[in-house]
């Protein structure tokens, strides 16, 4: 992978299915390299990595399992970042992160929606879903989101104490099939109080449709580092909007 520059990353973490069903299994190890050079190679971590089970059900003779696996190692700057898994049946991924000192602090928090997805809706929310850090694939369609065909949604989150953000991303469903489209803006702002809010700041350059399979993206908007507790994300629709998992990072 490609860094957009050279940053003090600190630790690595995968998204990825596990559990032995369908010969897939979880990686006993990961090796994390860095270089500045694309050419030069030095290792950061060779080691079992921590496992944070999101879910986990029987499926045949093995169990259907869904993890995220994180690796720490101390900062190193690197420009590039390569991975290697030894072998050991069926490896699939859906996501690879690089961290910088900051973690999702938005993992497991309480959120608010508004307006909330309709009863009648297929799609409704579970108190859960948006930041439980599952995130869908794009064979998993429309099954672990949250939907809405109507209004501007709005999603608070609650960090449960200030920290210091930077980034926020919101994992969005979108292509064009079925009406479910990518949101053309998403705006954030942040506030300590819940009352008072920061200027938003808008991302209106989401990923052009298909019209004929579903997609998966992250969203993110980078932020001036700021005191927040709360952070509140609006959305324009355009159909359906389907949202899966909402991420702060910061410290």
């Amino acid at each position: 992978m490609e860094l957009p520059r050279t940053r003090r990353v600190n630790a690595v973490r995968v998204h990825c299915q596990g559990g032995g069903y369908g010969a897939v299994e979880f990686p006993r190890t990961i090796q994390a390299w860095a270089s500045e050079d694309a050419e030069n190679w030095r290792l950061l971590a060779y080691a079992e990595p921590k496992r944070q089970l999101l879910r986990s059900e029987p499926a045949g003779e093995g169990r259907n399992e869904l993890a995220w696996l994180r690796l720490d190692f101390p900062p190193q700057p690197a420009r590039f970042v390569r991975l290697k898994f030894p072998a050991r049946m069926w490896l699939m991924l859906s996501e690879v992160e690089v961290l910088e000192g900051e973690e999702n602090v938005a993992l497991g928090c309480r959120y608010h929606l508004m307006p909330k997805p309709r009863a009648e809706a297929k799609y409704p929310d579970d108190g859960v879903k948006l930041t439980d850090g599952d995130v869908s694939r794009p064979s998993d369609w429309w099954s672990k989101a949250v939907g809405w065909d109507q209004g501007e949604p709005e999603v608070v989150i609650d960090l449960l104490r200030p920290v210091t953000v930077w980034l926020v991303r919101a994992h969005v469903l979108g292509g064009g099939p079925g009406g479910v489209y990518f949101p053309p803006v998403m705006a954030v702002a942040t506030s300590e109080d819940g009352k008072t809010w920061g200027e938003e700041r808008r991302l209106t350059t989401p990923p052009e449709p298909t019209g004929q399979q579903p997609l998966v993206a992250f969203l993110e908007l980078q932020l001036e580092p700021r005191r927040a507790r709360y952070v509140r994300l609006r959305f324009e629709r355009r159909g359906w909007l389907m949202l899966d998992e909402v991420q702060v990072f910061g410290q």
